[in-house]
């Protein structure tokens, strides 16, 4: 179950999945694999997996995979609202994790935060430092990765915070390596898109661009890439080629795509008010 751990939070997610589709697997393994099927895109799969699962557990991945489907923030509280159950929340923290990942999901970092406070999971951990930086408190975020029991976690949520502070980014990056080493024969892009970042804010944009280039092929619509590859090729790219990976980024309806919306529609506003 350790390796299979390791895999999940590294970003594995075909692998979990494969691995872990045996009958006797634990509970804790059933969680990874519908969550590696959640970020593969398998939405309706686990949601018919799921709809008449008894576990809170089956219950909370259920609520997650419907809200993922979900555009308008509203409509996600709402859902999360009508559908919460305090029993499940009492007696699963797999059901805890996937209600306070909802409310990440729709902008309410706080309620994540206040849901999952005291429960010591190594993934609420993250979750707490995910809702942290949501919150603009990094230097709380940092305080959070110590408690983080599972090292190939730990090296993740290392990396997501020294690239929001931009402090300690030769440690994250070589610890993060280090796990890409380890797992060399497999390709992750959340790995591989923490580690191209990092490089980017060292200043190592062609070794970021090749850190990139297998998942470009292989997971062209996963949003980690889709992002850092219209990042890294801004530079180099005419009007209409950032036209199109703006579009892109934008089809994946995450939370970045809507700030990057918002980013554009402020800048055609002040382009306006400078034109007049």
């Amino acid at each position: 179950m350790e390796e299979l751990a390791d895999y999940y939070y590294l970003g594995f997610y075909q692998k979990v999945a494969t691995d872990g589709s045996k009958p006797e697997i634990p509970e804790e393994g059933q969680f990874m694999v519908y969550r590696s099927n959640l970020a593969l895109g398998k939405v309706d799969y686990v949601i018919n997996q799921t709809r008449r699962g008894d576990s809170p557990m089956a219950k909370g991945i259920n609520i997650l995979a419907n809200v993922m489907k979900m555009e308008d923030n509203d409509t996600k509280v709402k859902y999360i609202t009508d559908n919460f159950d305090i029993q499940a929340k009492n007696g699963s923290q797999y059901y805890t994790i996937c209600i306070a990942i909802c409310y990440l999901l729709c902008n309410k970092p706080g309620d994540a935060l206040e849901l999952i406070h005291d429960l010591k999971h190594p993934e609420a951990g993250m979750i707490r430092i995910q809702a942290l930086l949501a919150l603009d408190r990094p230097e709380l975020a940092s305080e959070e990765i110590p408690n983080i029991s599972n090292k190939a976690l730990s090296d993740i949520a290392q990396g997501v915070v020294a690239i929001r502070t931009q402090e300690n980014l030769n440690k994250a990056i070589n610890d993060l390596l280090d796990q890409h080493d380890r797992y060399s024969q497999l390709v992750s892009p959340l790995l591989d898109s923490l580690i191209a970042t990092c490089r980017f804010l060292l200043n190592e944009k062609e070794l970021a661009i090749g850190d990139l280039a297998q998942d470009v092929n292989q997971f062209p619509n996963d949003p980690n890439v889709i992002i850092n590859d219209f990042v890294l090729s801004i530079p180099s790219a005419d009007a209409k080629q950032i036209s199109d990976k703006v579009a892109l980024v934008n089809s994946t309806k995450c939370q970045y795509s809507s700030n990057i919306a918002q980013m554009l529609e402020q800048f055609d506003q002040k382009a306006a008010e400078i034109a007049e």
